[in-house]
């Protein structure tokens, strides 16, 4: 070899170590971050002290070595809006997002956030996701690029009941339990931490942020045999509450946040099947525990077990019998205290392992990571804090209160050693932690704590929002103008505040919601449709009434779907106008079938005559078979095609007979019925407000003031306006 070819052999081979050496210094400045995120995690593991009946030996191992956060809480007791939360830094009231069914590419603030992951990648990081992190997701895009691997995101909650052995008053999807034999593969969650496990065995030239979302402990309870066998059923004990636990819980609380009481009742008095559900959660505890073992076992013996921080945490709480509840959302603290561990590498010295009992929440999670990850701050969006002083210490001075939410309005602010709770209609509750964990009594009742009340509301949020509109919305109105149309809801009802995103709603069934005119004589109210075909907005028999829905031009993903029509409705003739469009549009007439919905027709929209003018052609009259179920949805759309009016024809009287919905009437502040039926009154924001079975008649709640309101029955749903 040459003097020169070994020269240039040289020069590659020290250009190849110097970019090696630089990897490695990189690696070793920037921690990588194993973040585990537990579904319905509650506060029932050894090291909270929840429930000392279960066994969690890997995570009170890992609590030992970790800050413990043990005063930590969720944003909001559910999975979708507690996710959105902690991986956007943003509050619910912010986002909007406050439920399961709020999918994150339709809210333009969560969409549009920089999420957690992105932000790891955007600073240098691999970023790598198995199981479940998101529970309603962002646009695809916006998934596609936060992650470089996402290939075991896969298998949801199964594998689900093979062999149910309860009995049918109890029998539900969601709240079951049994015992595998199968192989363990058959579990998601084993396959998705042997993917993290795989991942951790790998080398990587650049920091790593791997999440691994575990389905349990959530429901339904199914884990492998052996794990129910390490909890004897006759050993099993049920949460100690008191009989009189509810007494001094405000009725609102009552009426819109215990939604499965009879269930929790009918659940205690069935035998063991209390037993047996409980054996089932920890079971589950257990087995999740475990595979967290593993999981760890394999970073202590990996290349970067000095250069990981660890997160885990469970999303929400849960209630199993305490507050006669057996779910989460509420605001008490079943439902909002989770696990929340921050585990500094292995062999570290700065950072000491200990309790912190400061309340904190999981919105902190984001800023936390930046910060002691050294990441590019982010600008306007975190809401919540970095934890890193109390990692430094954990009796540093804190004086930010930890804020909890579900549905607009409703929050609890966690401080110090105090939880207030305020409901959307201006009750509170108040509870001192350290001398009632469980919260059992209401402080906010006696006189002497009223100043402790009023300390604590000023940390209260002072705005929210309610919600943007689905993507299937663009706007409503009957003038086609929804400033005149918010104008003359405040006219009818002075106390209506306008959205702050968005001026459209969406129904409780998912459905368009349309705010049709009132029918008021003599301060009693109903609505004249044959049950089971009533649509709001329109007008059934002789009359028509004027809608309107803007389609929008994203075609798939806009639609009008029509309550399920039985027995009442002859014909469907839909109205249509294309706007100012100087070219032809279509819709299409959908029916649900066989689960699915198929194509019935297409429906053209001619272009307007010239540009600025208007089209209004009558499209198309469907017959409907009057002795037949039938549900329909308007579908698709482009160029904002709207749909401008919908005339249904009234069969005949005999589905009043059959369907006695539309004989629901308010006279006073009471709502009559012709036979016993569940009544769920809404607010115009969809916010339940109150919920009772009556046999005739129900008394209005006083909170429900003058206004708007939707009552809805198993026979469907009216609109009621309320005056004095």
């Amino acid at each position: 070899m040459n003097k020169s070819a070994l020269f240039c052999s040289l020069g590659t081979c020290l250009t190849l170590a110097s970019t090696q050496a630089n990897e490695l210094k990189q690696q070793e400045e920037k921690p990588n971050v194993l973040f585990i995120i537990m579904d319905d995690m509650c506060d029932w593991l050894g090291y909270l002290g929840g429930n000392n009946q279960v066994i969690s030996p890997n995570l009170d191992g890992l609590a030992a070595r970790a800050i413990n956060f043990s005063n930590a809480y969720t944003a909001v007791p559910l999975s979708n809006p507690s996710r959105s939360a902690f991986l956007t830094g943003i509050q619910p009231f912010v986002t909007g997002v406050y439920h399961n069914n709020h999918v994150l590419e339709h809210h333009p603030v969560a969409n549009n956030s920089v999420f957690m992951p992105q932000h790891f990648k955007d600073n240098g990081y691999k970023t790598l996701a198995a199981g479940k992190i998101f529970h309603t997701k962002p646009a695809a895009t916006v998934m596609s690029n936060m992650w470089d691997d996402m290939s075991s995101i896969d298998g949801g909650y199964g594998p689900w009941i093979d062999n149910n052995v309860l009995p049918d008053n109890l029998k539900h999807q969601w709240r079951n339990f049994e015992a595998k034999t199968g192989p363990e593969t058959d579990f998601p969650d084993v396959r998705n931490s042997n993917k993290i496990i795989q991942y951790l065995g790998q080398t990587h030239e650049k920091p790593f942020f791997a999440a691994m979302g575990f389905y349990r402990p959530h429901n339904p309870y199914t884990a492998p045999q052996k794990y129910f066998d390490m909890y004897k059923l006759e050993d099993i004990q049920r949460p100690d509450f008191p009989a009189d636990d509810l007494d001094d819980i405000p009725a609102y609380a009552l009426n819109n946040f215990l939604n499965l009481r009879d269930y929790t009742k009918l659940l205690s008095e069935s035998g063991n099947y209390y037993e047996q559900m409980l054996r089932a959660y920890m079971a589950c505890v257990t087995f999740a525990d475990d595979r967290i073992g593993m999981i760890l076992d394999a970073l202590d013996n990996s290349a970067y077990a000095n250069n990981t921080w660890i997160v885990l945490i469970g999303d929400n709480g849960f209630h199993h019998g305490e507050k006669e509840h057996w779910t989460k959302t509420t605001l008490w603290r079943e439902a909002n205290h989770v696990p929340f561990l921050i585990v500094p590498p292995k062999g570290n010295t700065t950072y000491t392992a200990g309790e912190c009992k400061t309340p904190v929440g999981l919105i902190d999670i984001y800023p936390t990571l930046i910060d002691i990850c050294g990441l590019t701050p982010i600008e306007n969006q975190l809401q919540g804090n970095s934890l890193k002083p109390l990692i430094e210490n954990k009796t540093a001075e804190w004086n930010k209160p930890s804020i909890s939410t579900y549905l607009p309005g409703n929050f609890t602010v966690h401080y110090n050693n105090w939880n207030l709770l305020k409901y959307a209609n201006g009750e509170y509750e108040l509870y001192n932690i350290n001398e009632d964990e469980s919260e059992h009594t209401n402080l906010a009742l006696l006189p002497e704590y009223q100043y402790m009340v009023d300390s604590l509301a000023q940390y209260l949020p002072s705005k929210w929002v309610t919600g943007p509109p689905e993507v299937s919305v663009t706007s409503i109105s009957e003038d086609f103008s929804s400033e005149a149309w918010a104008a003359e809801l405040k006219r009818i009802d002075p106390d209506y505040v306008e959205p702050a995103i968005g001026k459209a709603y969406t129904n409780i069934n998912n459905t368009i919601r349309y705010f049709d005119k009132y029918l008021m004589s003599g301060g009693i109210v109903t609505k004249t449709n044959t049950p089971n075909c009533a649509i709001p907005g329109i007008i059934h028999g002789n009359e028509t009434r004027a809608v309107a829905f803007r389609f929008a031009s994203s075609g798939n993903k806009s639609y009008f779907e029509l309550p399920t029509m039985e027995n009442g409705i002859s014909n469907i003739t839909l109205h249509v106008r294309n706007g100012n469009a100087t070219l032809p549009g279509s819709l299409t007439l959908q029916r649900y079938d066989l689960e699915d919905w198929t194509t019935i027709s297409t429906l053209p929209v001619q272009p307007a005559d010239n540009f600025g003018a208007v089209s209004m052609d009558e499209i198309i009259t469907y017959p409907v078979n009057i002795n037949e179920t039938v549900k329909l949805r308007v579908h698709g759309g482009d160029r904002f095609v709207q749909l401008y009016r919908i005339d249904a024809e009234a069969y005949s009287a005999s589905g009043l007979n059959k369907h006695p919905a539309s004989l629901i009437t308010l006279q006073g502040r009471n709502i009559r019925v012709p036979s016993p039926m569940s009544i769920s009154v809404f607010n115009t924001i969809g916010v339940l407000l109150h919920q009772e079975k009556i046999e005739t008649e129900m008394e209005l709640p006083v909170f429900i003031g003058n206004g708007i309101y939707f009552i809805q029955s198993e026979f469907g749903t009216q609109k009621i306006f309320i005056t004095n």
